[in-house]
């Protein structure tokens, strides 16, 4: 994970990361501090992949963050941006596919441990899978855009958010699921995967997914469904 700063307040540089230290792995994670926009922005235009996560703080003397984040999303799609501010009254600004949540700095420290849950979320969910058709073509399909997978008789299929369907090769369900986020996906019954992302609703016999698809849910996996499900909205 590399993680950005892009904050003018050169003081608040290393109260940030000693914030930000328990929730990262100094052998994989890197962080960086910018205190200019227009450098930030140029280093992105040249390297897209540079960060995965960006803090950024609304109020800077020469540009306001909100105003940049059209421009920080067309270099990089996938980039997780959390804003922080000293003013709550640009929460009402702060909305954008990509930000995941608006924080004053001063709660910061408090809510550092979900936000990074919410992360860390987010970064496994943009993870794609290789998997290998029946036809024999192999492909990338994003892990966040996959709703169920199945197994009928020999057949494993993943159902995609759009509403399309990947008739894919594999020697069994579980090779699938262990490509996966244990605490997303879950079994509901021993031929069903689901991303719990897409549910609507269950209970201990059916289940409605968001897309309105509904499956079955096998009778003695209710409550480790219910377990999960309360987890993993927790961490959401």
């Amino acid at each position: 994970m590399n993680i950005a700063l892009l904050d003018d307040d050169t003081s608040f540089v290393p109260l940030f990361y000693n914030v930000i230290k328990p929730y990262i792995n100094k052998e994989n994670d890197n962080f960086m501090a910018y205190q200019d926009p227009a450098k930030f922005l140029n280093e992105l235009s040249t390297t897209p992949k540079l960060i995965n996560v960006l803090f950024l703080d609304i109020e800077m003397p020469s540009v306001k963050g909100i105003n940049i984040t059209s421009q920080i999303v067309k270099y990089n799609h996938k980039i997780i941006i959390v804003f922080l501010t000293n003013n709550s009254s640009y929460i009402s600004e702060a909305f954008n596919t990509n930000v995941l949540a608006y924080l004053t700095k001063n709660e910061f420290s408090d809510k550092a441990q979900s936000i990074f849950k919410r992360i860390n979320n987010t970064l496994e969910a943009n993870k794609a899978i290789i998997v290998k058709l029946k036809s024999a073509n192999k492909v990338a399909i994003t892990i966040s855009d996959i709703t169920h997978i199945t197994k009928s008789l020999k057949d494993y299929t993943i159902y995609l958010n759009d509403g399309t369907e990947r008739l894919i090769s594999a020697t069994t369900l579980d090779s699938i699921y262990l490509q996966l986020n244990p605490k997303q996906f879950i079994y509901i019954s021993r031929s069903t995967i689901v991303n719990l992302d897409y549910v609507a609703r269950f209970n201990s016999t059916d289940m409605l997914l968001t897309t309105g698809v509904k499956l079955e849910v096998a009778k003695n996996r209710y409550h480790e469904i219910e377990a999960n499900y309360i987890e993993f909205t927790d961490i959401l």
